[in-house]
């Protein structure tokens, strides 16, 4: 996986993260470099973009991980370059090794990515069921979300300035939508609480049964954790993690982010149920 899945550097011979890059007035950071922590990256002076790790550095983790296979899973591959690195690397090291390889492309991004990458670690123990959970998985999640600022994604091109600076102006809550690569407008609110559970009741209008979730956050992880509590007043939640935005992620959307991505545990296992989670 690679960094913005949120999962942790676990020392585990099993479990490799790959670093992204966040660059500020040209230069590059991996994002868990602690230099980060002393930008403000909502500063579109700084200029801030980023980019996703190389084929050099997923080909090293191919080699570092021990297993019987490697899975590489990716966020979506129209909106990152890194299912095109891994594949570069995988095929470098089927040169090398005769260990087999399997990159996946996930087709989400962001909490989504982070809720679709945990469930398939819970879910799978061979590298030929991870692609199927991968497709189901990730064709129902649904992440729902808010921002009280709309810079991030004008800087991104996800929407019109004239909306942008509205928004910005009259202190308002933005809320959307995202499926897949689809990003999607629901409306607006005035504060944050009011907002998530606008947020939560417009999530389970549809979604009825027991869900994985993933609360998320651009600053802390009680504001994370506060969308989780909110959303499992309405529906059953059988596994949740809390989710802090990293920089690359705070690049794109901004660190006044919350909100919640939430799979139905039907879309694996049709009686609703699932394994006893690993905790990451």
């Amino acid at each position: 996986m690679s960094s913005d899945s949120g999962l942790p550097d676990i020392e585990e011979p099993w479990h490799r993260v790959v670093q992204l890059h966040v660059i500020l007035g040209g230069r590059s950071y991996e994002e868990r470099d602690p230099a980060l922590l002393t930008f403000d990256l909502n500063d579109s002076a700084l200029r801030p973009s980023t980019s996703c790790p190389s084929p050099g550095q997923y080909l090293l983790a191919m080699r570092e991980v021990v297993g019987d296979c490697v899975v590489v899973l990716t966020p979506h591959a129209a909106l990152s370059g890194a299912f095109a690195a891994a594949n570069a690397a995988a095929l470098t090291y089927r040169q090398e090794s005769s260990r087999s390889v399997e990159v996946v492309d996930t087709r989400t991004a962001g909490p989504a990515y982070s809720l679709v990458c945990r469930v398939a670690m819970n879910e799978t123990s061979e590298a030929g069921e991870a692609r199927d959970v991968i497709k189901s998985v990730s064709a129902a999640v649904q992440m729902y979300g808010l921002v009280s600022s709309l810079a991030p994604l004008l800087r991104s091109g996800r929407l019109g300035r004239t909306l942008a600076r509205t928004v910005d102006k009259v202190d308002t809550r933005f809320m959307f939508r995202v499926s897949g690569r689809r990003f999607r407008p629901i409306g607006f609110s005035r504060d944050d609480p009011t907002t998530i559970d606008k947020l939560v009741r417009h999530a389970t209008q549809k979604a009825t049964g027991p869900v994985w979730a993933v609360g998320f956050s651009g600053h802390s992880s009680e504001n994370a954790g506060y969308c989780l509590k909110i959303l499992a007043t309405r529906i059953p939640v059988v596994c949740s993690w809390v989710f802090v935005a990293g920089p690359a992620l705070i690049v794109h959307g901004g660190s006044t982010m919350a909100g919640f991505a939430i799979a139905p545990t039907s879309s694996l296992d049709p009686r609703g149920t699932a394994s006893a989670p690993i905790q990451l």
